[in-house]
């Protein structure tokens, strides 16, 4: 037996030594990163708070079919994952049946292909002149709703990037995600 100033020592080093330990773990699953949107020069020209698991869409008007499109994106491990697609009517550059691991539902009377998973460590999109693509973003209240028409000049390009450190890292490679002309 210590005794009682003695198992007060060991009783407060061990509750120090187990809030250092938990410390980390709930750290990392509390760690945000940030949404990264550039311009073609490579400046940033937004940036949001985003953690692991949290997703947001990109909604645009269909060129040919003139009819609403939202491509919908999740945060999984560094980078943005294409989760799912839904549209109205199918239309050139959407997919006409599910690949592999995919799946084709209705909802609301719309398309809904999803089970994508498909990492994208960063994209492009090009802000259209008839498209009025939009970003949705996640807030405590609902959606907030971003016009990159806002970001950038119609015609022009804006990359988007998860970054799990922050938006200072600068450009990055690309891939062209722009689904129509």
């Amino acid at each position: 037996m210590l005794g009682g100033h003695g198992e007060r020592c060991l009783l407060s080093a061990l509750c120090l030594w187990v809030v250092f330990l938990a410390t980390p773990a709930l750290a990392a699953d509390e760690a945000e990163g940030e949404l990264c949107i550039r311009n073609e020069v490579g400046a940033t020209v937004a940036a949001w708070p985003m953690r692991q698991g949290q997703a947001f869409a990109i909604r645009y008007t269909h060129s040919v079919a003139l009819t609403p499109v939202e491509d919908h994106f999740v945060i999984k491990g560094s980078v943005i994952h294409l989760d799912k697609t839904i549209y109205q009517d199918f239309g050139a550059g959407l997919p006409s049946a599910p690949e592999p691991g995919q799946s084709m539902s209705k909802s609301k009377g719309r398309i809904v292909i999803s089970g994508y998973d498909r990492p994208l460590a960063a994209f492009d999109v090009r802000v259209g002149r008839v498209a009025e693509h939009t970003l949705l973003l996640p807030t405590e209240s609902g959606l907030r709703e971003m016009p990159l028409a806002d970001l950038a000049a119609p015609g022009s390009a804006l990359s988007f990037t998860y970054a799990p450190q922050g938006c200072g890292a600068g450009p990055s490679a690309h891939e062209s995600f722009q689904r129509q002309p």
